[in-house]
């Protein structure tokens, strides 16, 4: 999977987990730390993967997780 990983707190993008800080955005500028063809050709492979792939569920979890930290952060 396509992802820089940070160490340091400079950019704040969203997080995997506590420990190192899994940037796909720079939160300064908006823009995606990787480049956009290899993010757009990252996703447009998952059309290769079957929707019954167990990825799928791995990836749909991760990502409620992702959206609920979002949302309890902004409503605080």
């Amino acid at each position: 999977m396509l992802r820089r990983t940070q160490t340091n707190n400079q950019n704040r993008g969203l997080r995997s987990n506590g420990t190192k800080n899994t940037v796909l955005v720079n939160g300064k500028r908006g823009k995606p730390v990787d480049d956009a063809a290899a993010l757009l050709g990252a996703l447009v492979s998952l059309n290769d993967l079957s929707r019954d792939n167990p990825k799928w569920l791995d990836w749909k979890i991760r990502g409620q997780e992702l959206l609920n930290r979002k949302n309890s952060d902004g409503s605080a």
